[in-house]
């Protein structure tokens, strides 16, 4: 299985949440979005994690009528 597929870099990743790789990596440096870093510093995301954070933020609906 070649896993490397699935990892991007934080300008992919960025795309992806719809912010800037700016705060991408500001909310992996703050420990707030799983990353993998390699050996010389860099910074890659995979796909499958970025999917879960997604769907750990996702806000219920209101209700008709709340505010």
């Amino acid at each position: 299985m070649n896993t490397t597929k699935s990892l991007i870099d934080a300008n992919d990743a960025a795309e992806i949440l719809l912010l800037t790789a700016r705060r991408v990596r500001t909310l992996a440096r703050d420990g707030q979005l799983p990353h993998i870093v390699l050996p010389g510093g860099e910074i890659r995301f995979d796909i499958a994690d970025l999917t879960r954070f997604i769907e750990s933020h996702k806000q219920p609906a209101a209700e008709r009528g709340e505010k």
